[in-house]
């Protein structure tokens, strides 16, 4: 674990989400920080709708790492602290946010 600091995304891109120790098949967050948070950034042209009105963070405490039907699992995070509940926290949008071209349009920003 390290310290990751509070980032922004680099010009013509546009934030996603925030995570600490986040998981996704679309990106790599890299190393759990310890303070701060890594900033999850999709390049502006493949954009198709805000993030912020389509892209949500939704909590499960069933063991689920999937989103509500409908909604794409964008980045997973961990959030168990005993081994009797396991707990995620989802980044979950719409479709229209990314479109098909999601794999090549991310920067990760440290």
């Amino acid at each position: 674990m390290f310290f990751c600091g509070t980032p922004e995304c680099p010009s013509g891109t546009t934030e996603l989400g925030r995570m600490s120790d986040g998981k996704s098949e679309i990106a790599k967050f890299g190393e759990a920080c310890m303070s701060g948070h890594r900033v999850l950034c999709c390049k502006d042209e493949v954009v198709g709708a805000d993030p912020g009105e389509h892209c949500h963070f939704f909590n499960s405490i069933t063991g689920s790492q999937v989103c509500a039907w409908g909604k794409e699992t964008i980045a997973t995070e961990d959030k168990t602290y005993n081994v009797v509940i396991k707990h995620y926290r989802m980044l979950c949008c719409d479709p229209e946010v990314l479109g098909a071209e999601k794999k090549e349009t991310f920067v990760l920003e440290e």
